[in-house]
């Protein structure tokens, strides 16, 4: 993939940060506008779910009843459709146990709009339509979109 970093020259006044623009097959979001500057553009290469973990409803009263971010059953969608760029990165370490010896996965950024109402935390999912799937470690939000630092679940 080329640059995934672009301006955008348009004569659209209303760009705001978060406008998703296509054209033709390529997707993208404005990262961030300024006046008397043309738009910053990410180019998408992903089209994203989010999911968390809700609490077991039967061990909600139990302050250990999380389901854990490897509970695929527990997993429920906080966001659907989002498009997203994501390339290989440093990574983050993604919580749970480590075992001595174990192989640390490759590490992925993200770049993606803000989404509102949804906040990510580390041990969230991120499912890639294209098929692998992501676990948070660590993230950034602004009004211009999201970084994250992920790691590929190993299956």
């Amino acid at each position: 993939m080329g640059c995934t970093f672009v301006y955008a020259l348009t004569d659209l006044p209303d760009l705001r940060a978060g406008d998703i623009l296509t054209c033709g097959a390529e997707t993208y979001f404005i990262a961030r506008a300024e006046p008397f500057r043309p738009p910053l553009c990410v180019l998408c290469n992903a089209i994203i779910t989010l999911t968390t973990t809700e609490a077991v409803q039967t061990d909600a009263a139990d302050p250990g009843g999380y389901a854990t971010s490897g509970d695929a059953g527990a997993q429920t969608a906080l966001a659907t459709g989002w498009p997203a760029m994501i390339r290989t990165g440093s990574g983050a370490g993604v919580p749970g146990p480590a075992q001595p010896g174990a192989i640390r996965t490759g590490g992925f950024e993200m770049f993606l709009p803000a989404i509102a109402g949804v906040n990510l935390q580390p041990a969230m999912w991120v499912h890639d339509a294209s098929g692998p799937r992501y676990t948070i470690g660590a993230t950034r939000g602004s009004p211009w979109g999201m970084r994250c630092q992920m790691a590929q679940q190993q299956v």
